[in-house]
């Protein structure tokens, strides 16, 4: 019976880390300088895209929407960019495993932008992870009290409009994620 307790907590283990780890392929791709740039036409606008996180593969990847449509799970490190007509659209990215489930005051980041004919807007998608510190638990195994640490983090995000000249000196080392069409 004790040697089955110990499978289960080990199982569940491994499965929460996997999950919180968000383990990620390697982005890959070309890099911003390498890519041919859309041409910024009349008829639409051009949004370009990217994301940069505190801690790299922390948060794994995020389900990048446009006005509630999903269009691209954006890694951190990269980028990508959208033709659209001019108006209000709305971007925003959400998680695989909803933090919701977790924190129920947590809200996805959003932005509405204002796309104009012929122009390019720059948004810029963060996470940050920061630890605070270190609090003690206990589980119990059994009949036995097991204490652990674990650290105290703390989340931020955000997701804005920034202007062209800080947006082209973060893009220069992002890598280039299309949208499947």
């Amino acid at each position: 019976m004790r040697y089955s307790y110990h499978r289960v907590i080990v199982l569940v283990a491994v499965c929460l880390t996997s999950m919180l780890s968000a383990c990620e392929t390697p982005l890959k791709g070309p890099a911003f300088k390498e890519v041919p740039k859309p041409g910024v036409q009349g008829d639409k606008g051009i949004v370009y895209v990217f994301r940069t996180d505190e801690k790299s593969g922390y948060v794994g990847q995020k389900l990048l929407a446009l006005d509630g449509k999903e269009i691209l799970d954006l890694q951190d490190g990269g980028f990508t960019w959208l033709r659209l007509e001019p108006g209000s659209h709305e971007l925003s990215a959400e998680t695989r495993w909803s933090k919701r489930a977790l924190f129920e005051e947590y809200r996805p980041p959003k932005v509405r932008i204002d796309v104009r004919a012929g122009e390019s807007q720059y948004v810029h998608l963060y996470f940050g992870v920061n630890v605070k510190g270190q609090k003690t638990s206990v589980s119990i195994v059994g009949e036995t009290v097991v204490p652990y640490t674990e650290p105290v983090v703390e989340y931020s995000h955000f997701m804005k409009v920034v202007d062209k000249e800080r947006a082209l000196k973060i893009l220069e080392n992002k890598l280039y994620q299309p949208i499947a069409q």
